[in-house]
């Protein structure tokens, strides 16, 4: 049992099925999601692009 608490193969393995699981999962459920991504497309991108042109003309302002 403490072999495979070390084991950097099972440990690959473990990791990579809960991901493919946790997809294959919220693939089931996408009504769940779909507030998110209108908050995420109404507010998150929008705050990326000003930030990012924030940083771009700052050294001009300066």
């Amino acid at each position: 049992m403490k072999y495979l608490r070390q084991s950097k193969v099972l440990a690959f393995i473990v990791i990579t099925l809960l991901i493919g699981v946790t997809i294959f999962v919220y693939s089931k459920i996408p009504f769940v999601f779909r507030p998110l991504e209108a908050l995420f497309s109404s507010v998150f991108v929008p705050l990326i692009i000003a930030v990012f042109l924030y940083y771009i003309f700052l050294p001009f302002l300066k």
